[in-house]
C-alpha cells in the first residue's frame, strides 16, 4: 500500500486511517455533556475514528429506539465537528443477528432449529421410550458396532432384542433455546430466547432490515463519508449445545439439489464415527460453509452499493483438539472472511506466542493448547486478505484484561499483530462508565490515558509497516478443512487432538526459525498463483478434495515440492492417496528443506525475538520485536545490499542502522529498511540501544512521616460486611443504631451468592474507619456508582449523594465530617440491588 519512499516521509505522523479504532462502548445512563467530553478525550490522544458499541449494562437510550438513533445523530455530529469518522457495530452486545432480540421476538417463525443428539445403553431385554416431536433419526447400534434403524412399538417404546448390550441413538429437530447476550444484559432487556436461522437468506435480511436499513433510512447522506462502515461481530450459523448441529429446511432443499440424496437418512453421521460418516459431514459442512458464507457476501455487497466497508470477524478462529466450534459456529471462518472488505480477527488476554503461559493472569481457553495456537488467529487473517485482494486487515484486540493492564502489554501484542500482518487494531474497548462494570474494558480516567497518544502513535506505525506490500515467503502451509471437517463430530470430544497439535507445532517452528510463510486454503489461490512459492506444507492433512490434489499437482509439476507431515493424504471421492515429494514425521524434518529466511539473529535469547520480513517496491523491511522478559543483545546476519535505515516505532525516528550489535528491551521493537532512498536523512545516534527505558523496580527510600496521595485524592478501601435486607426492614429498624447478627464479609467485592432485586430490593453494608487527631472537613465516602440511597455514621443520617468523579464520572460521594468524630467511627449504608444481577441480564 505505501512505496519505501512514503513510509519514511509518513512513519513519525502516519495518515489518521492507520491509528487505532477503539470501540467506544455505550453503556449506563448517556448524557450529551458526557458524550462531548469524551470525545474531546479521544481526539487529544490521537483518535480519528471509533466504532459506536451498544454493550452490556446500557439503561438509556434503549437500543433501536427512535432516541438511540437521536444519541447516533448527536454522535455523528460531534464526530463530524471534529473530523473524526464513525463506524457502526450491527448489534447490541454479541454475536451479530439478533437486533438486540427484537428481530427474533418480532418473527417467530425464523428461529434457528437445531439437530439434537441423544444416546442410551441398553442391557439385553431393557427398554426405552423414545420422544417422537420432532424425531429424525432412531438407530440401534449392537455390540459388533452394526447400524440398523429401531424398531419401535406403538407406545414408541425400543427393546434391546440382542444378547449383549447396544446403544440406541436419536437425532430430533428441537428449537434453539439459548439465551445470548445480543438479546440480554440491558436495563429493558426480556429475556428473549432463541435466535435468527442466519444460515436462512430470508432471516439474514431480516436482521439486515432492523439494523443496516434502519441505519441507512436515518443517516444514509452519511454512508461513505463520515460512517465508513459496519463491523459484524461472531455471526452464527449455528448456536453450539452440548450435542447439536446447525439445521435448516432451507439447507435440507440445497442438499439434496447439490448432492442428489436425502440428508435426513445420515443425520447420526454428524455425531457418531460410523461407515460414511466422514464423507457426509465433508458434504454437509461444505454446503452449510458456503450458504453462510454467501449470506455475508449478500450484507457485503449491500455494504459495497452504498459506498461503505464491511469488517469484524468470526467467531472462535482457533485450531484446537474440539472443532466443533470452528466448524458449526461457521463452517470455516476463513470462507466468512473472504466476504469481508476488511477481513479481521479477535485476540483477547494477555498473550503472544511467546510468552510463558501464567494461568493466574492468562485467563483465555488458549493457555491450554499452548500459545502456539493463535497463531493461526492472526495469521489466517492477513492470508485470506491476500488471496481475496483486501487492502487492510483488522484485530480487535487488548479485551479480556483487566482494568489495571498497562500499555506495555498492548504493545507486545500490537508488535506480535503487526509481525502476522494486521494492519488495523480495533482497540475493546472505551467504555462510556465503568461504575457497576466488571473488570475487561478501558476508562477514560485510567492512571495512563493521559500518555495513551504514545500508543496510539506506536501502533499506527506498527500498521504502517503491516500494511506494506507482502511478506517474502516462499512457503506455503495448507490449511486441512476437509480433515476438519471429517473429524468434527456433534459432541463435545478432542477427536482432533493431535492434528491440532501438529499443525500449531508447524506455525510456531516456521515462527522461530524465521522462515516466512502464508497459509493456503482449499479455495485459495488458484493454481497459478501458487506457483510463487517453492514448498507446500500439510500439516496432518487426512483427506484433501480432488480439485486440491490438481493444484498440488501442477505445483510440483512447474518445480515446487509437497511436504506432508504425519500422513500422505486421501483423495476424497477417489481411490488412492496423494504422494507428497517428502513424507515427514516430526516437524523439526523442515529444517533444510524450506527455503532458507536470508538473514539470522546470533546471540542468546534472540529465539525470544520474533521477525517479519516484507517486500515493498524494491526495498525490504525487517520488524523485530523483543517478546519475552529481559533485555535482548544479538547480532544481525543478513545478505541484504545497501545501507539501512532504522524506523522507531515508539517515538517515531528514522536513524542510520551501523549494523552492528542490537539490544532491545522488553516489549521493544524495530523496523529496518535496506534499499531505501535518502537515506542520509536519518539521524545519527552514538550509541546503538534503542530507547533506555527507566526501572520499573526502583524504590525510594523516605524518611519521616508522608501522606500518600493518587490523582491528588487521598483513599481508602475499608473492609465491610453484607445483609440482605428482602423485607426493607432496616431502616424501619433502625439497623444502623444496632445491628442485627449474621452479617457476610464481603470478598473481591461480589455478592456471597446470586440474588436478583425481584427476591431483595435492597441490601445494607457496614464497615469502619478511624480519623487520628482532626476530622478534615472535606472527608468523605465515595461509593462506585448511583445504587448508594442512604449512609449512616456513628447512628446519624448523612445527606444525599452529590456526583462525584474518582474513578468514574458516575461515582457518588457522601460529605460525612459533620458526623465523624476522631478516633474509631462505624458506618452504615442502604443500596439497591443492581438490576444487572437479575438472571436475564446476568
Amino acid at each position: 500500500m505505501l512505496s519505501g519512499k512514503n513510509f519514511a516521509e509518513v512513519f513519525r505522523d502516519p495518515p489518521p486511517e492507520f491509528y487505532p479504532v477503539p470501540w467506544w462502548s455505550w453503556k449506563g445512563e448517556m448524557e450529551f455533556g458526557e458524550m462531548v467530553r469524551q470525545l474531546d478525550l479521544m481526539c487529544g490522544q490521537n483518535i480519528h475514528e471509533f466504532f459506536i458499541f451498544p454493550s452490556s449494562r446500557l439503561a438509556k437510550p434503549v437500543f433501536l429506539s427512535e432516541e438511540w438513533f437521536e444519541y447516533v445523530a448527536f454522535a455523528l455530529e460531534e464526530a463530524r465537528r471534529r473530523k473524526m469518522k464513525v463506524w457502526l457495530y450491527d448489534d447490541l452486545n454479541w454475536p451479530s443477528g439478533a437486533a438486540g432480540g427484537y428481530a427474533v421476538k418480532e418473527h417467530p417463525e425464523l428461529r434457528e432449529f437445531n439437530l439434537t443428539y441423544s444416546a442410551r445403553r441398553l442391557a439385553p431385554g431393557e427398554f426405552a421410550q423414545v420422544s417422537m416431536p420432532g424425531l429424525l433419526n432412531c438407530v440401534w447400534e449392537n455390540k459388533d458396532h452394526h447400524f440398523r434403524p429401531a424398531a419401535l412399538d406403538r407406545v414408541h417404546c425400543f427393546t434391546n432384542p440382542d444378547d449383549a448390550s447396544g446403544t440406541l441413538h436419536c437425532v430430533h429437530r428441537m428449537p434453539c433455546q439459548t439465551m445470548l447476550l445480543n438479546t440480554t444484559g440491558n436495563a429493558y432487556s426480556w429475556g428473549q430466547r432463541g435466535q435468527l436461522a442466519l444460515l436462512d437468506p430470508k432471516a439474514f435480511r431480516v436482521w439486515m432490515h432492523f439494523i443496516h436499513e434502519a441505519y441507512e433510512a436515518r443517516f444514509g447522506e452519511y454512508f461513505g463519508s463520515l460512517i465508513r462502515g459496519f463491523f459484524i461481530d461472531e455471526p452464527q450459523l449455528h448456536e453450539l449445545g452440548a450435542a447439536t448441529a446447525p439445521y435448516h429446511e432451507f439447507l435440507a432443499e440445497s442438499f439434496r439439489r447439490r448432492y442428489g440424496y436425502e440428508p435426513s437418512e445420515h443425520y447420526l453421521e454428524l455425531f457418531v464415527d460410523m461407515p460414511g460418516a466422514a464423507a457426509f459431514r465433508r458434504d454437509y459442512y461444505a454446503l452449510t460453509s458456503e450458504l453462510f458464507s454467501a449470506n455475508i457476501g449478500m450484507l457485503r455487497d449491500w455494504c459495497s452499493e452504498r459506498g461503505l466497508e464491511l469488517t469484524g470477524h468470526a467467531v472462535w478462529e482457533e485450531i484446537i483438539p474440539d472443532m466443533r466450534s470452528f466448524t458449526m459456529r461457521s463452517g470455516d471462518p476463513h470462507r466468512v472472511l473472504r466476504q469481508l472488505s476488511i477481513p479481521g480477527c479477535d485476540l483477547l488476554g494477555h498473550l503472544v506466542p511467546f510468552h510463558p503461559v501464567k494461568p493466574d493472569i492468562h485467563l483465555n481457553g488458549w493457555s491450554k493448547y499452548g500459545y502456539g495456537s493463535i497463531i493461526y488467529t492472526a495469521k489466517y487473517v492477513s492470508s485470506t486478505a491476500r488471496w481475496s485482494g483486501s487492502g487492510r486487515t483488522i484485530c480487535e484486540a487488548f479485551g479480556s484484561r483487566n482494568f489495571h493492564s498497562g500499555l506495555a502489554g498492548q504493545k507486545l501484542i500490537n508488535d506480535f499483530l503487526a509481525a502476522m500482518g494486521i494492519s488495523m487494531i480495533n482497540d475493546n474497548a472505551l467504555s462510556y462508565t465503568i461504575a457497576e462494570a466488571e473488570a475487561g474494558g478501558k476508562s477514560f480516567s485510567a492512571p495512563w490515558w493521559h500518555l495513551y497518544h504514545r500508543f496510539t502513535g506506536c501502533s499506527a506505525r506498527l500498521s504502517l509497516f503491516a500494511a506494506l506490500g507482502r511478506p517474502e515467503a516462499k512457503t506455503a502451509v495448507l490449511v486441512p478443512l476437509s480433515t476438519i471437517w471429517s473429524r468434527t463430530r456433534g459432541q463435545a470430544g478432542n477427536d482432533f487432538a493431535e492434528n491440532a497439535a501438529l499443525f500449531n507445532r508447524t506455525c510456531m517452528w516456521l515462527l522461530r526459525n524465521r522462515v516466512e510463510f502464508e497459509f493456503i486454503f482449499e479455495d485459495t489461490p488458484d493454481a497459478e498463483t501458487l506457483r510463487q512459492f517453492q514448498v507446500v506444507v500439510l500439516p496432518m492433512a487426512e483427506v484433501i478434495p480432488p480439485e486440491v490434489a490438481a493444484r498440488l499437482a501442477d505445483f510440483r509439476a512447474h518445480g515446487g515440492r509437497v511436504i506432508a507431515l504425519r500422513c500422505r493424504p486421501e483423495i476424497a471421492g477417489e481411490e488412492g492417496v496423494f504422494e507428497p515429494d517428502l513424507p515427514a514425521e516430526e516437524v523439526e524434518e523442515l529444517a533444510g528443506n524450506v527455503p532458507a529466511p536470508g538473514y539470522a539473529l546470533k546471540g542468546e535469547g534472540a529465539e525470544d525475538v520474533l521477525s517479519s520480513l516484507r517486500c515493498a517496491d524494491g526495498e525490504t523491511f525487517l520488524l523485530l520485536a523483543n517478546q519475552t522478559e529481559g533485555a535482548k543483545t544479538f547480532e544481525l546476519v543478513h545478505h541484504f545490499p545497501g545501507e539501512a535505515r532504522l524506523f522507531d516505532p515508539e517515538e517515531g525516528g528514522v536513524y542510520h542502522f551501523p549494523d552492528r550489535t542490537i539490544t532491545l528491551e522488553p516489549d521493544q521493537s524495530i523496523i529496518l529498511n535496506w534499499g531505501g532512498s535518502a537515506a542520509a536523512k536519518a539521524l545519527e545516534r552514538d550509541r546503538f540501544r534503542m530507547i533506555p527505558r527507566a526501572s520499573e523496580t526502583t524504590v525510594l527510600e523516605l524518611d519521616g512521616d508522608w501522606d500518600f496521595g493518587f490523582g491528588g485524592r487521598n483513599t481508602m478501601v475499608p473492609e465491610l460486611s453484607l445483609r440482605f435486607d428482602p423485607c426493607d426492614a432496616g431502616v424501619r429498624e433502625r439497623w444502623f443504631m444496632e445491628p442485627p447478627p449474621e452479617w457476610y464479609p464481603v470478598e473481591d467485592d461480589r455478592f456471597p451468592f446470586d440474588i436478583a432485586p425481584a427476591e431483595c430490593e435492597h441490601y445494607f453494608l457496614r464497615g469502619e474507619f478511624t480519623v487520628r487527631g482532626r476530622v478534615p472537613d472535606n472527608l468523605a465516602v465515595v461509593c462506585a456508582n448511583r445504587l448508594a440511597e442512604q449512609l449512616f455514621v456513628n447512628g446519624r443520617e448523612c445527606g444525599a449523594a452529590v456526583p462525584f468523579e474518582l474513578f468514574d464520572f458516575d461515582n457518588r460521594a457522601f460529605a460525612v465530617a459533620p458526623q465523624t468524630r476522631p478516633g474509631r467511627n462505624e458506618f452504615m449504608m442502604r443500596l439497591r440491588v443492581p438490576v444487572w444481577n437479575d438472571p436475564k441480564m446476568s
